[in-house]
Parts: C-alpha cells; structure tokens; sequence
C-alpha cells in the first residue's frame, strides 16, 4: 500500500489488488537473486497497469532512501537510549579506528578527492564540448529520458498526495520488523 501511494502521487493510478501482485512477485523473485525483486516488481506493475519503468524504479528508490533515513533516525535513537552500553562500543570499533585511518592515510584521501574532482570537470567540460552531438543522439535521448522519469519517482517523496497514510504505513513496517526479530527470542530458552 505504501508504494501505491507513491506511484499516485505520481499521477499514476493503479489498483491495490495490481501493486500487491507486483511485490508479492518481488518478493518471490528475491528467493532466487537478492535485490531482483525491486526490480522485477517495477517491470510487473509495468506490463500490467502500464505506468512508466523509469519512474517506478524512481519510486523505489524514493521508498528505500526514506526507509535508510528512518533507520540511521531508530540507530541514533539506540545510541542515545542506550549510550553507556552502546558507546563505548561504537567508540573502540568506529569511531578510534576511523582517526587512525584517517591520520595515517591523509595524503591517500586528497588523493582520490583530487581524482574525483578531475574526473567531474572533465565530464562537464566534455559534456560542453559534445552537447549540440548527444543531444542528437538517440542513445543519449533515451538516457536523458530514462534518467527524467527516474528522477520524477525519486522526487515523489515530497509531493505525497497521502502523507499521514504513506508515515503510517512506514511506520507499520518499522514496527512489524522489531517484532519479527523480538519474537524469535522466545524460540528458544537460552534467549527467552
């Protein structure tokens, strides 16, 4: 129900009954190659109720960067609930290690920014050189027009038609999850 508000919110109507296919597919489709299922679930949707590939990928994305954004929100929460379990934890395994990195390896880090950097004003200033040739290419086109519609599913987020129901669902979602790992402690008597 949550991606089917997204893709509303796109000016896609789809049924609720056709989204359900689409990830119950997914899901199967993850049985076999992990991840496969995001991508088989755009390409169900696609052929069924007709709506744009790209901007079904876009959504997806759109769907995952919200769930990382909730789970850096519930990591941060644990850290500071539980901080004297937790932090000296996340201090000797991150935190120490990462400084160390850091200060022995600063020259291998300008490094690859100073590459980095090359390699972006070398793609724009090639992008000025050849912009009048991509944008008669076909190739080009299709890429340009994939990429738009990418990102109108990517920027669906922010123009929710259902907002209050899209954060309900998300936090449907986040809840069954703690319940999924909670209840498997009482399985077994060591850990209930």
């Amino acid at each position: 129900l949550r991606w089917n508000i997204l893709i509303n919110s796109m000016g896609h109507k789809t049924r609720a009954f056709s989204t359900f296919y689409a990830v119950m597919i997914g899901y199967f489709a993850n049985m076999a190659i992990p991840r496969l299922g995001e991508v088989s679930r755009c390409g169900v949707l696609h052929k069924k109720d007709g709506v744009p590939f790209d901007s079904l990928l876009g959504s997806v994305v759109a769907e995952r960067v919200f769930d990382l954004i909730v789970l850096l929100f519930l990591i941060f929460i644990v850290i500071v609930l539980q901080l004297e379990l937790v932090g000296g934890f996340v201090n000797r395994l991150i935190v120490e290690p990462l400084m160390e990195n850091v200060s022995t390896n600063i020259s291998g880090i300008i490094s690859v920014l100073v590459i980095i950097g090359l390699i972006i004003i070398a793609a724009i200033i090639l992008h000025r050189v050849f912009k009048s040739r991509l944008q008669e290419s076909d190739l080009f086109n299709k890429i340009k027009g994939f990429a738009n519609g990418f990102l109108d599913g990517v920027k669906t987020i922010w123009r929710l038609e259902r907002r209050l129901a899209f954060f309900f669902y998300t936090f449907v979602i986040w809840f069954m999850y703690f319940l999924m790992t909670y209840v498997v402690f009482f399985a077994f008597d060591s850990t209930s």
